[in-house]
């Protein structure tokens, strides 16, 4: 497992890659964290983001597909926190698409 500490900028986990741990994140003005783009055969597997924060991004999380085939699994994604000047975005774990 690789760990990444204290990055202030965007990265993407790009295809091959394989158990793969990224935490204590924080993204600062900056597009997130991201897969991709992922093209023919992506092969990703056993990822864990955990303790990842955000300030004035405009999103957390994307996977970014180029019309590709292959797999994605065996991802964890928790401890998500996005925060804006006026609000604090609900912290917690990312299911899907779905922020709890």
């Amino acid at each position: 497992m690789y760990r990444a500490v204290f990055l202030d900028v965007t990265d993407s986990i790009q295809s091959p890659a394989h158990n793969i741990l990224i935490e204590d994140i924080y993204c600062n003005w900056s597009g997130g964290c991201a897969f991709g783009s992922l093209g023919a055969n992506t092969d990703i597997s056993d990822v864990t983001y955990r303790n990842v924060y955000t300030w004035y991004s405009n999103q957390m999380m994307m996977f970014k597909s180029n019309g590709g085939s292959g797999t994605v699994s065996n991802v964890l994604m928790e401890n998500f926190i996005g925060m804006t000047p006026r609000k604090l975005i609900k912290p917690g774990n990312v299911q899907g698409d779905v922020l709890t």
